[in-house]
């Protein structure tokens, strides 16, 4: 063969191959465009995630305690990492810093009840946990103690604890949780409603005119074991720097449930027959037999504690998503910082994201009650960790029961192959989330954990990016226990 044929022939041979190509891409189709979050997903390496983990989690930080200078630093650097990433400052007037005025208070309480020819007086600490609500130094109180049941009132039930009644004066004596606790029918069964929370007790019972409320406790009712809500409510406690409503309740305090029996029997009243009656709709306020004699010296400090607030813009869809975040946890926070860093390089989305630390759960709230109306929130993602977590372990999402985010969750989770483990069931599990806060505002919302892999992060990155750019609103399940202020 001469050297010409030979040239001859390989000319031959890669218009022949060329030509089969060409009709298999004919046949194939046009080669798909890459999704616009695959250069996102690739700048989730390990290196980013631990780079700003190992900083965050510097004991020089101090955890971020709020009122610190390690959590100055912390708000100070989360706010240089998201500003690097084109996120815009989103707090008030234009900043990424946000102040939590707070005020430290430690409380020195003593109840004695007077029931029946007994004077009882209760122990600090192993009978009686006290928080006061307004900022007041002495509160000194003489009080007729009623027993009101749950102390809900929930139209949508059919049930009024109340029953109109005006409890002005009087110290209400209530049960925790809601009537589903003891009645898998109504309201959520063993899974706690918005009225199984403090908050809607305390100003159920502010809005009848009553000046304090005993919350029975049990470990069962409540979901915290004794020894750790007094850990919680001993000592200094923060709460947000605010004037007290007009008529708030003055204190509230919980109680053992053997102390509360034991006065009431003194009282010659039967405890158990009181908790049936509290399950009937048409239980009405009791008065206990008990008066209650209130002395509580609180000393107060102030301290500021910082939320961090930081938008990726977009282009006009209906609600934000919000990525949050605790500054206390390392690894939530470094997770924060790296699913922004990886959107912030996702063309413009319809809707923005709101990425957001915040000073403890405190924090939460007061960015909440600050962040205007509730129905500009589409939906929610709390990071969370609670311990540094194992790459190898499944990610949780709690609260997937309650709406549409289960399904985008799922897809998420199995496009990076990452094992997502099933929702709790357990009846305290969603309540205490640091997803629950965006839930009682209306947005449905979930909180993922843990989360120090590429994988969890990545998986993050999916959600949010698919949440910003459906439209499609995440909605409640039917019979969910929430509802979005649109509803």
């Amino acid at each position: 063969m001469t050297f010409k044929l030979a040239v001859r022939l390989l000319i031959v041979a890669t218009m022949a191959l060329a030509g089969k190509t060409a009709v298999a891409q004919r046949q194939r189709g046009p080669t798909p465009a890459p999704s616009p979050v695959e250069p996102a997903l690739a700048m989730i390496t390990p290196q980013l995630v631990n780079a700003h983990f190992r900083f965050l989690a510097n004991d020089l930080l101090e955890h971020a305690a709020p009122g610190t200078k390690g959590a100055e630093i912390t708000a100070r650097y989360l706010a240089a990492q998201l500003e690097i990433d084109g996120l815009k400052p989103a707090a008030a007037s234009g900043a990424y810093l946000q102040a939590v005025p707070l005020r430290a208070v430690l409380s020195e309480p003593s109840i004695i009840l007077g029931a029946g020819r007994q004077t009882i007086t209760l122990n600090a600490l192993d009978d009686f946990l006290v928080l006061t609500e307004p900022p007041d130094s002495t509160i000194n109180l003489d009080a007729d103690v009623v027993f009101a049941g749950y102390g809900v009132e929930a139209p949508e039930w059919g049930w009024d604890d109340y029953k109109g009644v005006p409890q002005t004066g009087k110290l209400v004596l209530l049960l925790a949780n809601d009537p589903g606790f003891r009645d898998s029918t109504i309201f959520g069964g063993r899974a706690p409603t918005k009225y199984a929370d403090p908050a809607f007790k305390l100003a159920q019972a502010a809005k009848m005119g009553a000046v304090g409320v005993l919350l029975i406790h049990t470990e069962e009712s409540s979901g915290v074991p004794w020894p750790e809500l007094r850990k919680t409510l001993s000592g200094e406690i923060l709460k947000i720097d605010s004037r007290a409503a007009a008529g708030s309740v003055r204190f509230v305090a919980w109680l053992r449930e053997e102390a509360v029996r034991a006065a009431l029997e003194a009282s010659g009243r039967n405890y158990d027959l009181l908790l049936r009656r509290a399950q009937q709709r048409e239980f009405s306020p009791i008065l206990a037999g008990i008066h209650a004699a209130i002395d509580i010296r609180t000393r107060v400090r102030r301290l500021r504690g910082t939320n961090v607030i930081a938008r990726l813009d977009g282009s006009g869809g209906s609600g934000d998503v919000v990525v949050a975040a605790r500054a206390d946890d390392a690894v939530s926070t470094a997770t924060l910082l790296a699913v922004a860093a990886a959107l912030s390089r996702t063309p413009a989305r319809p809707r923005s994201v709101l990425f957001v630390s915040t000073s403890g759960r405190i924090g939460e709230d007061y960015f909440l009650s600050e962040s205007g109306s509730p129905g500009d929130l589409a939906a929610a993602i709390a990071i969370a960790s609670r311990a540094r977590s194992d790459s190898a372990r499944p990610m949780t999402a709690t609260g997937l029961r309650y709406s549409s985010l289960a399904t985008t969750v799922a897809n998420a989770a199995r496009a990076e192959d990452v094992a997502l483990a099933p929702d709790s069931t357990a009846d305290f599990a969603f309540t205490a989330s640091d997803a629950y806060p965006f839930a009682l505002r209306g947005a449905p919302a979930i909180e993922v954990a843990p989360c120090l892999s590429t994988g969890c992060a990545r998986t993050l990155v999916r959600l949010v990016f698919d949440l910003a750019s459906s439209s499609e609103r995440p909605t409640w399940v039917p019979n969910a226990p929430f509802r979005s202020p649109r509803e």
